[in-house]
């Protein structure tokens, strides 16, 4: 918009002195319809009070604002997010590397599954094995259902571990791995209500001696 090419201009101004190239550097801005310049660029390079003189009061203070991550709508309730993800972007030599690093984001994801399900009430139907190699930085996925839900608390971490690492071995990952995610998505409602045994069975009546 306006307000974005007058940024790329004033910063042009500012870091390239000759006047020709200037102007190069603005047509080419104009038809790649894109900037090289960045949010930091902008609050580093251009001194507040001459954005503030350039734009005026009320675009300069947005684009500080904006540049330096402040926000002051207000946030809006979305509901429950579809999907939990952990992703961990290191280089993973061997399988042994990355089975130890599907372990971490097994255990962190179990514990927002965990946590997902004493406030909404549900439990993920699908588990996402992501990654991409060092020789292919596309990204790879691999799918399986998620491991049921159980009445007891124990036991999930070492389920989705052992669902994680059958679907790191389906995969057939060429080492070395950069980046290796795990996901958690297709959220189905479940019952809320207690399951433990003298729930299951305390009478619906009073029973006679």
């Amino acid at each position: 918009g306006k307000v974005g090419y007058a940024l790329c201009t004033l910063l042009e101004e500012i870091v390239v002195p000759d006047a020709a190239a200037q102007q190069q550097a603005r047509v080419a801005t104009w038809s790649r319809r894109e900037s090289k310049w960045t949010a930091g660029d902008v609050v580093e390079r251009i001194p507040a009070q001459l954005l503030l003189a350039r734009l005026g009061e009320g675009a300069a203070r947005y684009v500080l604002d904006r540049c330096t991550g402040i926000d002051n709508e207000p946030v809006v309730a979305t509901g429950p997010p579809k999907s939990h993800m952990e992703m961990k972007s290191i280089t993973m030599r061997d399988r042994d590397a990355a089975r130890g690093w599907a372990r971490m984001l097994a255990v962190n994801l179990s514990a927002r599954i965990t946590a997902d399900r004493s406030s909404f009430h549900r439990h993920p139907k699908t588990l996402t094995l992501a990654f991409s190699t060092q020789s292919n930085f596309a990204l790879h996925s691999k799918s399986g259902m998620f491991p049921p839900r159980s009445f007891s608390a124990g036991g999930l971490e070492e389920r989705v571990l052992t669902a994680t690492l059958s679907l790191l071995d389906a995969s057939r990952a060429t080492f070395p791995l950069t980046r290796l995610s795990l996901q958690a998505s297709n959220f189905v409602m479940v019952e809320s209500g207690s399951h433990a045994i003298t729930s299951f069975l305390q009478p619906s009546r009073t029973l006679p001696d």
